[in-house]
């Protein structure tokens, strides 16, 4: 699965011939778009995915975007509760981010609990 501010017709053609569930996080209204403030529909559809699959790969790119929507807490409680359902059904999480787009202290929350490349 991969919730990204990607469209997903493009996450498609950048990986051709794979099967990609994809969320699109955005305001417009649409089948696999998620506003960015509803981070309980995203958990939910993450958790759906989570139990559909084995050894599944969550990439979750745009973090940043939602701290754009959701007070930072918020976000931090989203991604502890992602990364508690991703280690419990044995799947990965890879949630890419810019450090230039969050301050030191929002970095050392969220990766508290990551193994950060």
């Amino acid at each position: 699965m991969c919730v990204s501010r990607t469209h997903p017709d493009l996450l498609r053609e950048r990986i051709p011939g794979s099967e990609i569930e994809a969320i699109w996080l955005s305001e417009r209204s649409g089948d696999n778009n998620i506003s960015p403030d509803q981070l309980h529909r995203i958990l939910h559809r993450i958790e759906h995915f989570l139990m559909q699959s084995k050894n599944a790969v969550v990439m979750f790119d745009g973090i940043e975007y939602l701290t754009l929507f959701n007070e930072f807490q918020k976000v931090q409680m989203f991604v502890e509760e992602v990364n508690d359902m991703v280690m419990t059904s044995g799947s990965i999480l890879l949630m890419p981010f810019d450090p230039d787009a969050l301050d030191t202290r929002s970095i050392a929350r969220l990766s508290r609990y990551a193994e950060v490349l």
